[in-house]
């Protein structure tokens, strides 16, 4: 069988939305072959450890040179028999961190919906031409745990209105499938870059960055038939009582201080309720709440010229990469952002940044935040007059 092997880099920079993370690399192949065979490959990580990589992809042009970011991955064909053939388009992806939602949106969900919208050129077409007759499959991540590669049925919600067709990991497929029609995104595939060696884009095309983000969300609203709202009107304060980090000790006394001065206040633990009930609620909210974590990309769906009112833990400002990559993100959106540094006395700022971040709020200063909302409302109420 003589299958010619080709592939070209695309323009990852043509939607460079990224901030402070490792650029993306993205590679359309032709006719390619999976090899999930038992001998795996490995290599020691950058902590020293032995990982295992779990799926290989095999060539069969011995005169392809393969990416350096994708040499861990892929391999030459060695002519071994082809179980049967993809036709149908492919985006891939290594998934990693998906055990925390707002990893999964930034470091998985935005590089994957990147790749289909730079491949079908979809910034200057309208959303109707979104070609959903794909596969989206994910690459399993040697380093982290079982836990941390399970996909929550909210994750499948995410991915569902860019594909009609089942997502899964290519381990859970035979041996030697030839695949026609790929397009591989490298972020995390090959960590080169040290942390401290993340850059930002240079020469970015704002405008395709504030598309792409404003496009995604008509998308969301068009699959689950949400209407845009102009007059939205709730509160709503997101509890971390169930995270690991940052709880609000007093979030009660926040809770009763809002609801005592202001109308329409909603207390949301968003793990109760699945995709479609969620954007059911932030489309009718005008001043979204939450601790800085994983809760601020629900924040992504509120409305334009609607708010989002951060807390960070005293010690944790707002420049290290997740505060500036929401803050950029909610910028695109046309949301006011709002990020508030707990100035409570019983908050002691630690020594180590990464502590600070993740410590628990033991007070939350009330009177700080129901001043800021109060400024947020009569603004509004101002505007409206």
């Amino acid at each position: 069988m003589n299958i010619l092997s080709t592939y070209k880099q695309l323009n990852s920079n043509y939607i460079a939305y990224e901030i402070r993370r490792n650029p993306i690399n993205i590679y359309n192949f032709k006719n390619i072959v999976l090899n999930n065979s038992l001998s795996l490959s490995s290599r020691i990580n950058n902590s020293g450890v032995w990982e295992i990589i779990k799926e290989n992809f095999l060539y069969n042009n011995d005169n392809l040179e393969i990416p350096k970011d994708c040499s861990m991955i892929f391999e030459k064909y060695q002519k071994q028999q082809i179980s049967y053939t993809i036709s149908r388009k492919t985006y891939i992806y290594k998934i990693f961190l998906v055990g925390n939602i707002g990893h999964f949106v930034v470091d998985n969900l935005y590089p994957i919906l990147k790749m289909i919208f730079i491949d079908q050129n979809m910034i200057d077409k309208p959303i109707s031409e979104l070609n959903r007759d794909v596969n989206i499959f994910l690459l399993n991540t040697y380093s982290d745990n079982i836990t941390e590669q399970c996909l929550w049925k909210k994750h499948l919600d995410y991915l569902l209105p860019f594909s009609q067709h089942k997502i899964q990991f290519l381990s859970e497929f035979p041996t030697n499938i030839l695949f026609q029609d790929v397009v591989i995104c490298t972020l995390g595939l090959s960590r080169k870059k040290h942390v401290s060696e993340w850059i930002k884009h240079t020469n970015v095309n704002e405008e395709h960055n504030v598309k792409f983000m404003m496009k995604i969300r008509d998308i969301y609203y068009k699959f689950y038939n949400i209407n845009k709202n102009s007059s939205p009107k709730k509160i709503v304060l997101l509890s971390r009582k169930n995270a690991r980090h940052r709880k609000i000790v007093n979030e009660g006394r926040i809770i009763e201080a809002l609801e005592n001065k202001f109308q329409h206040v909603e207390y949301i633990q968003f793990e109760k309720l699945n995709l479609l009930q969620e954007l059911q609620l932030l489309t009718d909210t005008y001043l979204f709440i939450t601790p800085h974590g994983a809760g601020v990309v629900s924040s992504f769906f509120i409305p334009e010229n609607s708010h989002c009112l951060i807390f960070h833990p005293k010690g944790f400002g707002f420049t290290p990469d997740f505060p500036t990559i929401y803050k950029r993100f909610l910028d695109r959106l046309k949301i006011n952002t709002i990020q508030y540094e707990n100035t409570d006395k019983k908050d002691k700022k630690l020594d180590n940044l990464h502590a600070n971040r993740d410590k628990h709020f033991v007070y939350m200063n009330v009177k700080d935040i129901i001043q800021i909302v109060d400024e947020i409302i009569v603004k509004r109420i101002y505007k409206d007059t």
